[in-house]
């Protein structure tokens, strides 16, 4: 008969194989690779997806996205990579449909909002684009970005007063250091501030907030966008001279837009120096041949000029 010490030995034996068999199995676990295969495939198809975007290979970077999606389905990050990619396409509700499977799961839904907000911006549906920027800014008060698109849908809208408020309160934000914060451009809010401030007639507001964006630039290398609205306040002001000045130094810099040379051909019209309108719309079908606003913009001066300033 069995001594009640030697059962007391094998249950402690036996505790201590239990103990050892569970650390073995939770210790295999700890060594096996941290990503499973689907995991792993997610995360190459992604480099792939990315790698396509970077070359503006939009179709390739979506079918990357959407078999990582495949393989990794409750991934909210990956579906903001397919998103990105609809976007880059042009295929906006697309890009809407994958963010609204976002939301709901997303850890930082204030910026899911805004950039549910911007695409509804880019398909110039301004009520909703508005309802995502106020979600955005209920969410998170202290996130820059939902000012931002705020004071763009508002400026929209017609609303300038209030959109000068929300660009002013974005800039005050600008530099939240909080962990989940996305920073905002605040050379483009400087710039959007400026033309709701051109809008109400407040040019010597504007004039300071644009004189600041210049003053981060060198005098040869000013952006095209700043130019543009300078040439926008010169014209309110009732000097196009100066908005001609403004707009042929920005035609000069190789980097620029066909954008540029349209401002500067209409800037030439209103001073009445239909010629110059007319060579500067010439060089910009050089520069830009197979341009259609180009073309559109020429028939439009052709008849329109008066008959003694025709040349073509």
């Amino acid at each position: 008969m069995p001594q009640p010490g030697s059962r007391l030995l094998r249950r402690y034996v036996s505790a201590l194989l239990v103990s050892i068999v569970t650390i073995g199995f939770s210790g295999c676990r700890l060594l096996q690779p941290p990503a499973s295969q689907n995991v792993t495939q997610a995360r190459w198809l992604t480099s792939l997806g990315f790698d396509a975007l970077q070359k503006d290979q939009v179709e390739q970077a979506k079918g990357c996205f959407m078999r990582a999606c495949d393989a990794c389905p409750d991934d909210q990050r990956l579906r903001e990579n397919l998103a990105e990619a609809h976007k880059r396409g042009g295929h906006f509700n697309q890009a809407i449909s994958e963010l609204n499977k976002v939301l709901p799961h997303s850890n930082n839904p204030a910026k899911t909002h805004k950039e549910l907000g911007e695409l509804y911006l880019l398909q110039g549906q301004l009520r909703p684009a508005l309802e995502h920027a106020n979600q955005s800014i209920s969410l998170d008060r202290n996130a820059a970005i939902g000012w931002d698109l705020r004071g763009r849908a508002l400026a929209r809208m017609g609303h300038n007063d209030a959109a000068i408020e929300s660009f002013n309160r974005a800039l005050t934000l600008e530099n939240n250091d909080d962990a989940y914060a996305v920073q905002i451009d605040a050379e483009q809010v400087r710039l959007h501030l400026a033309e709701s401030l051109i809008e109400i007639g407040n040019l010597k507001k504007a004039m300071t907030v644009l004189e600041t964006v210049s003053g981060e630039h060198p005098e040869n290398r000013q952006p095209e966008s700043l130019a543009l609205v300078q040439g926008r306040l010169f014209e309110k002001m009732k000097m196009p001279g100066k908005a001609s000045e403004v707009l042929a130094r920005a035609a000069r810099n190789p980097d620029n837009s066909s954008r540029v040379f349209l401002a500067l051909s209409r800037s030439q019209q209103k001073q009445g120096d239909w010629t110059a309108a007319q060579n500067t719309l010439r060089l910009a079908a050089q520069k830009f041949p197979g341009d259609p606003s180009i073309q559109t913009r020429m028939a439009d001066l052709n008849s329109n000029v008066p008959e003694m300033a025709k040349r073509y």
